[in-house]
């Protein structure tokens, strides 16, 4: 979303916006601060891949979870790279639900 269409007038200033404190995000925080907007600033999220041990335990365990949410794209990719390491079915997911925060995010696919 444009910067412009988040601060279009004086009352939108008043606004409280809550961000993600990245470098890719530092013009839009200088912008609303210059605005006299509220800024609450998010830590950056940090991914790492899981060790072979651990995400073989994990995904035994992937049929008692409600959701997998993936906030960005390495995660995604991290998360079926474990998968492929330990040959795991991707059809036993077919009944979780998954939630991707973004397009880029939900246009991930498993490698061959």
């Amino acid at each position: 979303m444009p910067l412009k269409s988040l601060t279009m007038n004086d009352e939108q200033t008043e606004k409280t916006y809550a961000i993600f404190d990245t470098a890719a995000s530092r013009k839009i925080i200088g912008d609303l601060e210059k605005r006299r907007a509220k800024v609450i600033l998010f830590p950056p999220i940090e991914t790492e891949k899981i060790n072979f041990e651990r995400s073989a335990e994990i995904f035994a365990d992937l049929h008692r979870f409600d959701w997998l949410i993936f906030t960005d794209v390495l995660a995604v990719e991290y998360f079926l790279e474990s998968l492929a390491e330990i040959d795991f079915d991707l059809y036993a997911l077919d009944d979780l639900r998954v939630c991707a925060l973004g397009e880029a995010v939900s246009d991930v696919r498993p490698p061959n």
